[in-house]
């Protein structure tokens, strides 16, 4: 079985960016705000929008963060998709 795998092309300035929480909630904000603005501060457009969801201690439940995850899959302006942070979920 063979695989025709290609990279994606590489990331420039003024490509969009769209930050997911696909598992646990954001809690430590300020280290988020600052690693965000590294990314801006490098040119890229950053969409950060549904990520203050909660449920337990999770970023939303599983439909939302699959839904999350699928819109920025599919939003062709999308050229990078980053995960808020990580965890078990």
């Amino acid at each position: 079985m063979s695989f025709n795998c290609q990279p994606p092309p590489r990331l420039k300035p003024r490509d969009l960016l769209r930050v997911i929480a696909p598992s646990g909630a954001l809690r430590e904000w300020e280290a988020f705000d600052r690693g965000v603005e590294i990314w801006r501060q490098q040119g890229y457009k950053v969409d950060c929008t549904d990520i203050n969801n909660r449920w337990g201690y999770l970023a939303g439940c599983d439909s939302s963060r699959r839904q999350q995850l699928l819109d920025a899959w599919q939003d062709p302006e999308c050229c990078g998709i980053l995960c808020a942070r990580g965890g078990y979920g």
